[in-house]
């Protein structure tokens, strides 16, 4: 990236990201987005799209352990609430 393409529109980082430009505005206002990765100016965004990728590797890598859900599959069960099992369910 050079200077002049630090910062990225809300458009291009939703695009990069697969998703659509009110789900950024809506993760920068929940906080999921920090404020450190942007700059706004008025209702614009511009966002340094390097520190975003970042911020948001670090935020799933801190996770607990038990916030990640794990799923088995079981095919011969019967019981259809049986082919999907969360791993930590203890019923």
């Amino acid at each position: 990236m050079t200077g002049s393409d630090k910062y990225v529109t809300t458009a291009a980082l939703a695009a990069h990201f697969g998703v659509s430009p009110a789900t950024i505005i809506t993760m920068v206002r929940a906080g999921d987005i920090p404020a450190g990765t942007y700059t706004r100016m008025g209702r614009v965004f511009r966002f340094d799209l390097a520190r975003v990728e970042a911020a948001l590797l670090e935020r799933e890598e801190s996770k607990p352990a038990d916030a990640q859900m794990e799923f088995d599959f079981n095919p011969d069960s019967d019981d259809e609430s049986e082919h999907f099992k969360m791993e930590n369910d203890n019923e």
